[in-house]
């Protein structure tokens, strides 16, 4: 779906729709009909789709970023029951391809065997977050440098986080709180700047939510019951959220707005709202 003040407007129906990313005025998206999935490419309102790659298997992922599309394949692996051989179990296989179109153009392989999404390019550098979902699970981020042969693994975390890789190259993660003990009740929000410096920002936040870049900065969406976002602060102070008006939820943020929903909404008409940041 798309939404504007005018109303909202349907992109496009399928089976299932897994992901979609957009960049450069063009709009890609993942979707599954029967078996087959497919990537697709438009505009940026959705109009005069085209396909790009068809195949049983689901490519995961997607970003659009100077001149190309990339996402994501899993290769099956190369022997039965391979075990602890990383080199002979299923990878995923970063592929690109030209938005004029063409042949899909294979970029790197992660030694990875579930799933991943694609963050974005950098510069001349794929920032990329894997997943592994056997309980308790875990996440890898990697920055893939293209024309060189090897990704780099740049932090890993226990469990399912999410992740933002920001205009300036900046990539922002969660992480289970090491301040809670016992299972995780809590979580913090890690930051790798583009020259490699890792640091621990805000802590004590809730255990669901989403990371938005914004004119005013990184912040963390609470997607649970009266969902808030905090700025992204520091390790050594309880986090704050923004103020929202009285009897509305805090759904998303970007650029300089924040977008806000009823607190009560009516199952039959639904409506957002857009807010300046503080």
């Amino acid at each position: 779906m798309r939404i504007s003040a005018s109303g909202s407007q349907v992109i496009a129906k399928a089976d299932a729709l897994s992901c979609y990313a957009l960049g450069e005025g063009k709009l890609g998206w993942i979707e599954r009909n029967g078996r087959e999935w497919t990537v697709l490419l438009a505009e940026s309102d959705g109009s005069n789709p085209r396909s790009l790659y068809k195949n049983t298997a689901e490519p995961m992922g997607i970003a659009i970023a100077q001149g190309r599309i990339y996402w994501l394949n899993r290769v099956p692996a190369l022997a039965r029951d391979s075990g602890l051989f990383p080199s002979l179990s299923p990878t995923l296989e970063v592929v690109s391809m030209s938005l004029s179109g063409g042949k899909p153009n294979s970029v790197a392989l992660l030694y990875e065997s579930e799933d991943g999404e694609m963050l974005g390019l950098h510069g001349n550098v794929l920032a990329i977050a894997t997943y592994r979902r056997t309980l308790p699970g875990s996440f890898c981020l990697y920055r893939v440098p293209l024309g060189e042969a090897f990704p780099v693994r740049v932090a890993g975390e226990r469990g399912l986080s999410r992740s933002l890789l920001t205009r300036d190259g900046d990539l922002y993660w969660t992480a289970p709180s090491k301040e809670v003990a016992g299972p995780p009740t809590a979580i913090t929000l890690r930051r790798l700047d583009a020259n490699g410096r890792a640091e621990t920002l805000s802590d004590w936040l809730p255990l669901s939510g989403e990371l938005y870049e914004t004119t005013e900065g990184v912040l963390y969406g609470d997607r649970s019951i009266g969902g808030s976002l905090y700025p992204a602060g520091r390790s050594d102070q309880f986090p704050e959220p923004l103020a929202v008006p009285v009897g509305y939820t805090a759904v998303a943020a970007g650029e300089g707005l924040m977008l806000l929903a009823p607190a009560k909404a009516d199952s039959a008409q639904f409506t957002f709202y857009e807010m300046s940041l503080p």
